[in-house]
C-alpha cells in the first residue's frame, strides 16, 4: 500500500470514503433500536449526531476540494459555492434523515437536527484547519499556494 497518492488517486479514494461513510451513517440512523437490543437514554444521541455529521461534512468538503483541483476550477466564487452547496445539501439531508426515522420506529427530534447542523459546521472548520496536514501526509506533490480564506 502506498503512503502518497496522485491527485487523481486521492480524489477517487475520497469519493469512496464519502460514499462509504454516508452509507454507514444512513444505515446506523435507520436501524430500529429494538433490532439491536439497545435502550438509549433520552438525549444521549446528540454527541453521535454531532460527530456523525461533522465527519460527513469533513468527507464531503474533502471530496469537493479535490474535485475542484481535478477539474481545474480556480474561481474563488466557485469554491464558495461548493461550500454553501455542501452545507445546504447536508442541512436538507439532516431534516430528511430525521423524518425517515419515523417509519422505523425511531423518533424525529429537532434537537438531533440542531446537533447535526452544529456538527457539520465544526466538520467544515476542521476540514479547513486540517487540510494542509492531510495533503502533506497523502499527496505526492504539494498543491499550489492559495489564500486560506474563501476555499
Amino acid at each position: 500500500m502506498k503512503s502518497r497518492y496522485s491527485l487523481d488517486e486521492l480524489h477517487q479514494a475520497s469519493r469512496r470514503i464519502l460514499i462509504g461513510y454516508w452509507t454507514l451513517l444512513f444505515i446506523s440512523t435507520h436501524i430500529p433500536l429494538w433490532f439491536v437490543h439497545m435502550e438509549v437514554p433520552k438525549d444521549s444521541d446528540k454527541v453521535a449526531h454531532f460527530l456523525g455529521y461533522g465527519g460527513l461534512m469533513f468527507c464531503l468538503r474533502g471530496w469537493q476540494w479535490l474535485s475542484a483541483r481535478v477539474d481545474g476550477e480556480d474561481s474563488r466564487n466557485r469554491k464558495r459555492y461548493r461550500f454553501w452547496f455542501a452545507a445546504l445539501v447536508l442541512v436538507l439531508y439532516s431534516v430528511l434523515d430525521e423524518l425517515l426515522q419515523i417509519p422505523v420506529y425511531r423518533s424525529a427530534d429537532v434537537r438531533d437536527a440542531i446537533a447535526d447542523w452544529i456538527g457539520l459546521t465544526i466538520g467544515a472548520i476542521c476540514f479547513e484547519v486540517l487540510r494542509p496536514v492531510v495533503l502533506s501526509l497523502f499527496l505526492e506533490t504539494a498543491p499550489r499556494t492559495e489564500s486560506p480564506i474563501g476555499d
